[in-house]
Formats: C-alpha cells, sequence, structure tokens
C-alpha cells in the first residue's frame, strides 16, 4: 500500500480529519494533505512522527532503501516559494501593524524604508507609510 493511501486508511480509521491528523504528527496541514496525496513523502523524522500517532511500523512509511523519497520537481519548488512568499508577505503585515502602533517617527520612517526595500526586492506591490501616533 502507498503511503498516501495508508494514512488516509488509518486516520479515516481513528476518526479524524486531516487537520487532527496533522497536529498530532506535529505537521501543517499543508504537509500532511501533500503526504496523504502522494505529492511529498515524510522523512526519517516524520515517518517516526506518525507510526508513534498512528500505530504504524516506520518501515511502512518510508521508501525501500536505494530510493529517492521524491524527486524534486518545478512545481514542489514553486510550491515551497510560493509557501515562503506567504510567510514573508503575512510577516511583513504584522511587523506594520506593530510599527504603526509602536515606536518614534524616525524608526517607523527607517523600518518602513527597509519593508519598502524588502518588498521592492521581491517585486511586492503596496506601499507602505508609517502612521503617526497622534494621527
Amino acid at each position: 500500500m502507498r503511503v498516501g493511501a495508508l494514512l488516509r486508511a488509518r486516520r479515516t480509521e481513528l476518526g479524524l480529519n486531516q487537520l487532527s491528523a496533522a497536529h498530532m504528527i506535529g505537521a501543517s496541514l499543508t504537509t500532511y494533505s501533500r503526504w496523504e496525496r502522494g505529492r511529498n513523502a515524510p522523512n526519517e523524522a516524520s515517518a517516526a512522527a506518525i507510526g508513534r500517532a498512528f500505530d504504524l511500523p516506520v518501515e511502512e512509511l518510508l521508501p525501500p532503501d536505494g530510493q529517492a523519497a521524491q524527486p524534486v520537481t518545478d512545481q514542489r519548488l514553486i510550491d515551497a516559494l510560493d509557501e515562503i512568499r506567504r510567510g514573508q508577505d503575512a510577516l511583513s503585515a504584522a511587523l506594520e501593524v506593530l510599527l504603526s502602533a509602536t515606536g518614534d517617527d524616525e524608526t517607523r520612517r527607517t523600518v518602513a524604508e527597509q519593508l519598502r526595500e524588502e518588498r521592492a526586492a521581491r517585486g511586492v506591490a503596496g506601499a507602505f507609510r508609517p502612521c503617526r501616533k497622534d494621527a
């Protein structure tokens, strides 16, 4: 049985949804979903966590000796970069909120400039203007 099919069968047997299963293992929902769909394969540490959580032999969760878990494809690289960009965008947005509520004017201007430069380097649109505390 393929790893993805094995994970799905055991998860449904335990009455779990994907999010609950991912939390039990200590993985993100996206990662768990990709394992179940066969898009990615768990590494040894993840396989051990799955084995403990689902009471499965780790050997069934790893590829046979001498076989790569999964080749790196252009789509896998694109997916990974998209996930990184989403994280960077969320971090930038959080910094903007924090910055607008704290710090002096000079600090806000300096950080705003750094955020603009970082976004420009990544090709992200959006102009951030620091708020004045007294505004």
